[in-house]
């Protein structure tokens, strides 16, 4: 468990900004999906969001879920990487700058097993040149915080579409 350090900043509906302060885990933890006994279809596309604030994770597995997406949570991109491996998903959304194992890092390893699924890198900073990143998360997207709710939405259907027989097979 995480201990805070200061009060629990709001995150805004209108606008997702980068919290810097460790957050207690929320209710959406250790991999357990988001709202996939309320009603949504056996179809539903599962989708992991990887982020070291319980905040802005929990945040963004709600986005998702309230458009029909199973949603699954890890902490930082060694946990990420674990349910990759365990599990299937159609998408893979990642902060970049997190503990052990970054989002970059974790598209990298994923690309080294040969799989082309869509990615989202989300950043206060871009880490390397436009033209690398673009090259690497292909197909997928970046956004730089801080980013409106709809860019990420239009991003998570935008790459589903166009990426519909592709998927984060475990390697």
């Amino acid at each position: 468990m995480h201990a805070s350090t200061g009060p629990k900043r709001q995150v805004d509906d209108g606008d997702l900004a980068a919290s810097s302060e460790t957050l207690p885990r929320g209710p959406v933890e250790n991999g357990d999906t988001a709202n996939t006994s309320q009603g949504l279809s056996p179809g539903s596309k599962r989708i992991l969001v990887v982020d070291d604030s319980a905040e802005i994770r929990e945040y963004i597995a709600k986005l998702v879920s309230r458009e029909g997406f199973v949603a699954d949570t890890a902490e930082d991109g060694e946990e990420g990487w674990r349910h990759i491996c365990s599990t299937g998903y159609e998408l893979l959304i990642t902060d970049h700058q997190m503990p052990r194992l970054t989002g970059l890092s974790l598209i990298r390893r994923l690309r080294e097993v040969s799989s082309k699924a869509p990615c989202i890198l989300i950043s206060s900073s871009l880490p390397e040149p436009e033209l690398t990143l673009t090259q690497l998360i292909d197909p997928g997207a970046v956004l730089t915080k801080p980013f409106k709710p709809a860019e990420l939405i239009e991003a998570v259907h935008s790459l589903l579409r166009s990426g519909a027989d592709k998927g984060l097979d475990e390697p």
